[in-house]
């Protein structure tokens, strides 16, 4: 399938800025940025689609995050804005996401236009390795039930974080056996840690085809990364961006102490990132869906956008947590700070208390925020300037209490 011609060609973009703004966070001119233009053309145009690998399905660069929402009418709203596809998990909002897509895929009566992906397998924990086959089918039964369809179009096996996860055999018989049944167009592999090991395993194989990353500004120097996502690419996996916006929106009623972030200009930079299809940014408001949507038919940055960019601590402001895991080491108690760090996203961030105390739950109480209660002062360090302790704090706060 034919490609929509992008912005800028594919060996000038990565000539100039080498997957992106790899200045981001230095002073002065940051290479591999358009021409500004004025903000008010901005959406003007139809949208950029591009071709989603080798599943030959083309997409709006923008498309939408069911995680945190439970309004048919925005998802009815997007879909009058020209996106076409819809992203949830049979963990968001403890199954309400899916229902409220299905209600809204048969009021509108548009599930053959659309590209649906949901996502399975974060949710059977502490199950006996024969059963883990069963466990998947019971949990993808009530996906397409409460969907109210027969079949998505990428099924993803959900929060992989290594290569051994990723060639699973179970899982990738059980998923081939539903693809034969066309209960599934495309299997995929949606992760949050370790991603560069798991899309350089997808790149060896034919069958993973479609990858859901967390990828951002605060990534920009994150060469492995990169690599493994071009990498990946190149070997027809289908990227998908999640968290393009640092894991939280930042709107006039948010938290006084979080400086501003320009959210159009870290949605560009991830998809002037030409391996990535589209974009899943979570929404709760039609203004979300209208800022979101807005940087769909054009990419080139305005000036404003431009100074957000080379801004020189833009890691450290954005406090995005990349699950790397060099903090481990850090803690005396040996708590699991990564998923505490998405845990405090979940919940002081998305306002999603339902997912973060899912999220808490998933870890050992000995690795767990009540591991932390005895510890006067956070002494873990991160390597990508993310404060710990604070976010520790405001976790006790909400579960020590």
């Amino acid at each position: 399938m034919t490609v929509e011609k992008q912005p800028q060609s594919r060996r000038a973009f990565l000539s100039n800025s080498a997957m992106g703004v790899v200045s981001i966070g230095f002073a002065g001119t940051t290479p591999g940025i358009a021409k500004a233009r004025p903000k008010q053309q901005q959406g003007s145009a139809p949208p950029i689609k591009r071709t989603l690998g080798r599943t030959g399905i083309e997409l709006p660069v923008v498309s939408i995050g069911a995680m945190n929402s439970d309004s048919p009418a925005l998802y009815h709203y997007a879909y009058d804005k020209g996106i076409r596809h819809f992203d949830t998990a049979e963990t968001y909002l403890r199954g309400r996401s899916e229902e409220v897509l299905g209600r809204f895929i048969t009021e509108r009566g548009v599930r053959d236009e659309i590209c649906l992906a949901t996502k399975v397998g974060s949710s059977i924990r502490n199950v006996e390795r024969s059963q883990y086959r069963s466990a998947l089918q019971r949990t993808f039964e009530g996906c397409l039930r409460r969907l109210q369809t027969d079949y998505v179009d990428i099924l993803y096996h959900h929060g992989r974080n290594s290569a051994d996860a990723v060639s699973d055999e179970i899982t990738e018989e059980y998923f081939a056996e539903l693809q034969e049944q066309g209960k599934i167009r495309f299997p995929g592999i949606s992760t949050h840690s370790g991603q560069a090991e798991v899309l350089n395993e997808m790149a060896k194989g034919d069958f993973w085809t479609v990858a859901e990353v967390s990828f951002n500004v605060t990534m920009a120097q994150n060469q492995e990364l990169l690599a493994a996502m071009r990498n990946a690419a190149d070997r027809g996996v289908g990227i998908i961006g999640m968290k393009a916006l640092g894991g939280a929106r930042r709107g006039p009623d948010a938290d006084a102490s979080v400086p501003p972030f320009n959210q159009t200009a870290m949605l560009k930079w991830v998809l002037n990132n030409e391996e990535v299809t589209t974009i899943i940014p979570g929404i709760t408001t039609f203004d979300q869906v209208d800022l979101d949507w807005s940087v769909a038919s054009d990419l080139s940055y305005t000036e404003e956008e431009q100074s957000f960019l080379a801004e020189r601590d833009l890691q450290g402001s954005i406090q995005f947590c990349q699950q790397c895991k060099e903090c481990l080491p850090t803690c005396p108690n040996g708590v699991d700070i990564p998923t505490l760090m998405r845990t405090h996203m979940y919940a002081a961030q998305y306002s999603n208390f339902t997912h973060a105390r899912m999220t808490l739950d998933e870890i050992p109480a000995r690795q767990s925020i009540f591991a932390c209660s005895s510890c006067t002062e956070c002494t873990a360090h991160c390597s990508n300037s993310i404060n710990i302790a604070a976010r520790i704090d405001t976790l006790k706060s909400m579960y020590l209490a």
